[in-house]
């Protein structure tokens, strides 16, 4: 009995001082910074002043979230608080798979057509487990993709915007 008293301590100190990673659900998301950026140019983020931008894929919330940085525009010779502006594009991650050479590839999407609204898309492509042969522009490239019929000259409107990524990596 003393010995099972004795052991049952034992294990119930080595349980409380073990270190278990979290459930958390960010614990999950892979992110990396981007490298660079060209919107289409009909796309109003063209117009935009980039400061700097991140990407991240949560596989098991299934969202895929990209984050661009610009500064508030303040008119010459005014005075303002340099406050610096966030958009977020967050879309429900719809498809992950791998290819041929182990390129995962993770796609979410949010269609809003039926309601006036647009094809939503972030292609987002993990070439850091490629097996094959093949230069990549970056570690991570991603495609942002929107498309919305224009009722002014109808027909349909494609931007298609091409970014790079360091590698995507845990948090």
């Amino acid at each position: 009995m003393k010995n099972f008293l004795v052991l049952s301590l034992v294990v119930l100190s080595v349980i409380s001082t073990a270190q278990a990673r979290s459930l958390h659900p960010e614990t999950f998301t892979r992110s990396a910074s981007l490298l660079t950026w060209d919107f289409d140019p009909s796309s109003r983020l063209a117009e935009v002043d980039i400061l700097e931008g991140s990407i991240r894929v949560n596989a098991v919330t299934k969202v895929v979230k990209l984050t661009l940085q610009y500064p508030f525009p303040c008119p010459i010779g005014m005075i303002c608080m340099q406050v610096i502006e966030n958009e977020v594009i967050e879309l429900p991650l719809t498809e992950v798979k791998r290819d041929g050479c182990g390129v995962v590839v993770y796609t979410a999407q949010k269609d809003k057509r039926p309601v006036d609204g647009a094809l939503t898309e972030i292609i987002v492509r993990d070439n850091s487990r490629s097996v094959c042969e093949i230069i990549y522009p970056a570690m991570t490239t991603l495609e942002y993709n929107v498309r919305f019929y224009n009722r002014m000259t109808r027909d349909e409107v494609v931007q298609n915007s091409y970014l790079t990524a360091e590698k995507l990596s845990n948090l």
